[in-house]
């Protein structure tokens, strides 16, 4: 434990002093992004900001809903570098992705179902180009990992086999998957799961796993610059006139519009 913790102790020194004379975006305790500079950065108290780290992870790990109230300032989670290169950012990002998909899996979250959204999110901050992008889908990262950590701890009134069914088709959100398909995954006659998984999540197979797409296409959406066009074709939508159409069937709204839009 104490190699690990001065291990990354001199990672965050590394980090302060390779950034010198820029500015810096750090999260403050409501997890807004606040400027500051490298030399109150420098003069931070890096031992603290280990322990507010080991904090957030922990409550992740708990599915503790609560935990941007109590996360405080974390500069080497939400430390983003003004001038600093999108690689540097991007870097810091993905080295939070694992620390919060491990934390996941130690809350419960299936490492199928945790590796998946890793993967998920690690490709969106390599296609992002802007410090706000990476930001956001950093907290947006955070925030899906503690739900789903709560969901799993707290149980959603679902059978194994459902949940299992649930988590293969949000693994592959970017393929169209055969009842039967999904039913060999959990055991059941393709018509007995057809039947299970209404009784059990008040909706069908389809009506979920669009559901779970338009979801998806929020998050790549509000955190990310990639075109529209590219999500719904990542998302299995096949034409941008489809994709809009279900989109603004469950939002009220098109893509384009909710993507202006940057808020829930």
């Amino acid at each position: 434990m104490e190699d690990e913790k001065k291990r990354k102790l001199t990672m965050f020194r590394e980090m302060i002093s390779c950034c010198s004379d820029i500015g810096f975006w750090i999260y403050d305790e409501q997890m807004q992004l606040v400027e500051t500079t490298c030399e109150d950065a420098s003069a931070a108290n890096v031992h603290a900001t280990y322990e507010q780290e080991q904090r957030l992870l922990k409550m992740m790990e708990e599915g503790n809903l609560d935990y941007k109230k109590y996360a405080g300032s974390i500069a080497n989670v939400g430390m983003y570098a003004q001038n600093a290169s999108v690689r540097q950012l991007k870097n810091l990002a993905i080295i939070h992705v694992a620390l919060c998909t491990r934390a996941a899996i130690k809350g419960g979250l299936e490492p199928e179902i945790a590796y998946t959204l890793s993967d998920n999110y690690i490709n969106s901050i390599e296609a992002s180009s802007r410090v706000e992008d990476v930001a956001g889908l950093n907290s947006t990262m955070q925030d899906d990992f503690v739900r789903r950590v709560h969901r799993c701890r707290r149980g959603n009134g679902l059978s194994p086999q459902i949940q299992k069914c649930c988590g293969y088709i949000e693994m592959n959100l970017n393929r169209k998957l055969s009842v039967e398909e999904l039913a060999g995954q959990v055991g059941y006659s393709g018509s007995h799961l057809s039947t299970r998984f209404k009784a059990e999540t008040g909706m069908t197979i389809k009506e979920y796993t669009l559901h779970c797409r338009i979801e998806r296409a929020k998050v790549l959406l509000r955190s990310g610059s990639e075109p529209v066009q590219e999500i719904g074709d990542s998302l299995g939508f096949g034409s941008q006139s489809y994709f809009a159409e279900k989109f603004r069937k469950l939002t009220g709204m098109t893509p384009l519009e909710y993507r202006n839009r940057r808020t829930e």
